[in-house]
């Protein structure tokens, strides 16, 4: 259907061979490649010379780079150069320990793209217009305690928020402050030794006490989780490791004066990353959900793209199956109009970005994935591709865009050609994904012909950015949705502390899942969902999900079916208790309100925009009956999607229900 890093220590040595031993199969595709390059030193060279982008001073090579784009760059770096940098006081890392309220922070992204647009409007223009302003803020930064986020602040051993300056932990924030700062310092460090020494000076010192210190300091891998260290505990490794090393690797190999400490960088990178692959499945989904993926996957392609150009192709990821699998998850999950498929703290709308899903397809031999790039650059009421370059924004992201702009452009070209010039008939053939089974974290998208989509998962209550959701899934009609997963309120304290579970959205009775016996799902990896099968031919996912309950629930097996079919989709469940001790209630999540009337159920669905609608109609056992509950969306990350109201259908059992049973749902349109 049409949607769609030399180790440390002889310790360390022998954690990386435990580590290799018990993967399930060798993933050390990174450090391998790194140790067959016999003279490394001659390979990675100080001083970014392997950087594909011109010199500051090279002003034809930018003209030629930036083309058409070269004015509009400048006019948004204009719009920075009044604006005053975001000062964060004392008290909002304060306010924010007592209350874990992210009003209280004025975080950084504000400055983050004025850095951005000023330098890339500089190197555009080549006066030095945009300097002194520029300097001003990358002073700022050099001069801050910590570059990490208030929210991330708290990792401190003190356990503090306020900024330990003597304890610099890298995090998201730091990460990617560095990201901004290297490059800054990398094209201006000669324009800034012209107004003052000391700034390029300043700078540095700041890049080593944040970053390169930190990095490669034992004695912090304790509060640096994301490296992979923490694996021999049980621990796993998501986003932050390819977001955190990818931008600390781009500080290094562009601003790290001394060699030594390079290739120990460059050794440390090639282990996070290969924990990275190793720890997740080779079947390529990402359990933290598909809006994650720009920091997951999409991080995994800019480091990929960045290490093979600093060691002149030496180091390359791009024809491995899984790296290519990763990619592919993004058009995989992609259901239509801007939607994807939403589990754990994942949202559901998360198309991406174009230009950087183009070029992962490009670099991986993924076809579907490059065509999906060009299927999300196409604007169909325009009836034209868009530009799709960003003039603020991670550097690396913007640099590369602009240097694979003109294979994209071709790309697009040649598909409008192929298409005899039919725009609509081009965007449509960009995408034909079929329904897929990621067999490994048991996650089904299945569609059928007429625009149903059914998204379901297994899996177990401890994946990244979990929810209590074992067993759940979405329906999308015609790219409506009938039945949704609420995503995840904006973050805060409680978010990812040992209030996770007491938030509503976290919790399985809001999400697509059975409360059994008036007992709900509970969280950990040892709640699990068992025996999960798919079949693709019959669009057809089951799995027994009484292991994702407590005791408590007396649940001895709790088998879901969810079966897509030409113009309908069916959940069954199939239950044994030990004993009986209150109702069973199989919950819905809906956007439009069921309407309940003589024993009937039916859901008004529209499409985002509001233009298209359908009824469908519910049909369910005559044992239960249908109750609504209404939940105001007070927070702009639930109302910004799904607007003023969710609904809750409960379909209730007799408290004196029998301890074996099933019950059916079968939703179609009328």
């Amino acid at each position: 259907m049409k949607h769609t890093i030399i180790l440390f220590s002889a310790a360390l040595a022998l954690f990386l061979s435990a580590s290799q031993v018990q993967a399930r199969e060798d993933r050390t595709i990174v450090q391998n490649q790194l140790a067959a390059i016999q003279d490394k030193a001659a390979v990675f060279q100080p001083g970014g010379a392997w950087f594909p982008f011109p010199a500051y001073t090279d002003r034809e090579g930018w003209d030629k780079l930036l083309g058409s784009h070269k004015e509009a760059f400048i006019k948004t770096g204009e719009k920075y150069l009044q604006r005053p940098w975001a000062f964060i006081a004392a008290h909002e890392f304060l306010e924010f320990e007592k209350d874990g309220d992210r009003k209280h922070i004025k975080e950084d992204n504000n400055n983050k793209a004025a850095m951005g647009a000023l330098m890339m409007a500089e190197l555009a223009e080549g006066k030095g217009r945009f300097l002194s302003h520029l300097a001003d803020g990358l002073y700022y930064y050099a001069e801050r305690a910590t570059w990490s986020y208030a929210v991330h602040t708290g990792r401190q051993n003190s356990g503090r928020y306020l900024p330990d300056p003597d304890e610099r932990i890298i995090s998201l924030g730091s990460a990617n402050t560095a990201g901004y700062v290297a490059t800054a310092l990398y094209f201006f460090k000669d324009e800034f030794d012209k107004m003052d020494p000391n700034i390029s000076q300043a700078i540095l010192y700041a890049l080593d006490e944040n970053i390169f210190k930190p990095y490669l300091d034992d004695n912090k891998i304790p509060n640096q989780f994301w490296l992979g260290f923490n694996r021999k505990d049980g621990g796993h490794v998501r986003n932050w490791t390819t977001h955190c090393t990818t931008l600390v690797m781009q500080a290094f190999l562009l601003c790290q004066p001394n060699q030594e400490t390079l290739l120990k960088a460059i050794q440390r990178s090639a282990f996070s990353i290969d924990q990275y692959l190793d720890d997740n499945n080779l079947d390529g989904c990402c359990d933290e959900g598909p809006s994650y993926w720009d920091m997951a996957g999409g991080k995994l392609y800019d480091y990929a793209r960045m290490m093979y150009d600093a060691s002149g192709g030496r180091i390359d990821i791009f024809g491995d199956d899984q790296f290519r699998r990763i990619g592919e998850y993004k058009v995989k999950t992609y259901i239509g109009d801007g939607w994807v498929l939403p589990f754990a703290d994942g949202g559901a709308r998360a198309a991406g970005s174009d230009p950087l899903i183009f070029r992962y397809g490009l670099d991986a031999g993924s076809k579907e994935l490059e065509n999906f790039g060009l299927y999300l650059a196409a604007d169909p009421k325009r009836k034209r591709f868009k530009e799709s370059i960003a003039s603020t924004g991670q550097p690396i992201r913007v640099l590369y865009t602009l240097l694979y702009e003109q294979r994209m452009r071709e790309a697009e070209q040649a598909a409008l050609q192929a298409a005899g010039g039919d725009f609509d008939k081009m965007r449509d053939g960009l995408l034909h994904t079929t329904s897929e089974y990621y067999s490994e974290t048991e996650v089904a998208t299945l569609r059928n012909k007429a625009g149903w989509f059914l998204g379901v998962k297994g899996g177990n209550n401890g994946e990244s950015h979990n929810h209590n959701d074992v067993g759940s899934g979405i329906l999308f009609v015609d790219n409506c949705p009938v039945i949704i997963d609420a995503g995840v309120m904006t973050y805060r304290k409680e978010t990812f502390s040992s209030q996770r579970y007491t938030l509503w959205c976290m919790r399985s009775d809001w999400h697509n899942t059975p409360t059994i016996n008036g007992v709900v799902q509970s969280p950990g990896r040892e709640f699990t969902a068992k025996g999960s099968s798919c079949s693709l031919k019959d669009n057809r996912f089951s799995t027994d999900i009484a292991g994702a309950y407590p005791e408590e629930a007396a649940c001895i097996s709790w088998q879901r079916s969810y079966t897509l079919g030409e113009d309908s989709a069916t959940i069954t469940d199939r239950y044994r208790l030990k004993e009986r001790k209150a109702a069973d209630e199989v919950n819905f999540l809906c956007q439009g309100k069921p309407v309940v009337e003589d024993g009937n159920v039916v859901i008004e669905v529209c499409s985002f925009d509001g233009k298209r609608t359908h009824r469908i109609a519910v049909s369910y056992p005559n044992a239960l009956t249908p109750q609504v509950d209404e939940k105001e969306m007070d927070d702009p990350r639930f109302s910004n999607i799904w607007g003023e109201k969710l609904y809750r259908l409960r379909f209730v059992s007799s408290e004196k229900a029998p301890l074996s049973g099933s019950y059916t749902f079968t939703f179609k349109e009328i």
